[in-house]
C-alpha cells in the first residue's frame, strides 16, 4: 500500500471553510482508490472535489521516515 496526501487547489474554489476537509492523508493502492476514500470522508465541501484532478492535488508519499504526525489540518471557529 502506498501514503496519498490530498489537500484543494487554492486556486479552485473549494470552499475550505467550517465543516469542510481541506486536507487527508490515506493509505491506498492507487491515486484513484485514494481519492474515493477521500471523497467518503468529505464535509462541506463535497465528494466531487476529491475526485477531481482540477480541484485537489494528490501526491504520493515515501513510506520511509520517522515516527511522528503525517497530517494534521486544524480549523477552529
Amino acid at each position: 500500500m502506498k501514503l496519498w496526501y490530498l489537500t484543494a487547489r487554492s486556486d479552485s474554489g473549494v470552499y475550505t471553510g467550517y465543516d469542510s476537509m481541506d486536507d487527508i492523508v490515506v493509505r491506498a493502492p492507487s491515486e484513484k482508490v485514494a481519492r474515493e476514500i477521500a471523497a467518503e470522508m468529505a464535509g462541506a465541501e463535497g465528494a466531487d472535489v476529491w475526485t477531481d484532478n482540477s480541484k485537489t492535488e494528490c501526491t504520493k508519499l515515501s513510506n520511509a521516515g520517522a515516527q511522528g504526525v503525517i497530517c494534521r489540518s486544524f480549523l477552529a471557529g
